[in-house]
């Protein structure tokens, strides 16, 4: 469950880091993550949606470590 949480957030870091950045980091401008960026789907109300996975996945490690799993 740990390395499970730690591989999503990982995920969850690089996709927010391209994000943020003008130019992509790890995704090319040209592949999917470039044209998902341009869709209704990369921001919920203003807030771009991998901030939501590094959110839970957070959550989701502090709870994992708190049950001792």
């Amino acid at each position: 469950t740990v390395a499970f949480n730690a591989a999503a957030l990982a995920a969850s870091t690089v996709l927010l880091i391209d994000y943020l950045r003008p130019a992509p980091l790890f995704c090319g401008e040209g592949g999917g993550c470039g044209a998902l960026k341009h869709t209704d789907y990369a921001a919920w109300g203003g807030i771009p949606t991998p901030v939501f996975g590094v959110v839970g996945f957070l959550v989701l490690a502090v709870l994992t470590m708190l049950r001792g799993d």
